[in-house]
């Protein structure tokens, strides 16, 4: 598990988090599985220091697309020729997948964070 402290946080500290203490760490594991000769865990920490800014990247657009959803009525919804949906150029498509795209990038990080803290 990662650090139980985090989960007090606010929600929104989390992206930063990722983009700081969690991808540090996981770049310091990466350093030391190179020293070590251990591919798997190198790899594995590349994986998942990738994950970890992408995830804050979702986040971070997830988050803004919720607000202006909730807040910013006046903000239109365009559909398109396809008869997709998009708000602020996030289309609903994209959107629906943003679970399973988290989802990922959780795995990598979590995967990634018990190999370097046995």
């Amino acid at each position: 598990m990662l650090n139980p402290k985090w989960g007090e946080l606010p929600h929104a500290a989390i992206p930063e988090l990722l983009k700081g203490t969690i991808r540090t760490e996981l770049a310091k594991g990466k350093n030391k599985a190179f020293r070590v000769a251990d591919i798997e865990a190198e790899r594995s920490c590349a994986r998942a220091v990738s994950a970890a800014v992408e995830l804050s990247k979702l986040m971070i657009t997830g988050y803004a697309t919720r607000v202006v959803a909730d807040y910013q009525p006046e903000i239109q919804i365009i559909i398109d020729a396809e008869q997709e949906c998009f708000l602020n150029s996030i289309g609903a498509k994209e959107a629906k997948n943003w679970s399973n795209k988290s989802a990922g990038f959780v795995n990598a990080i979590v995967t990634a964070w018990s190999q370097i803290n046995d």
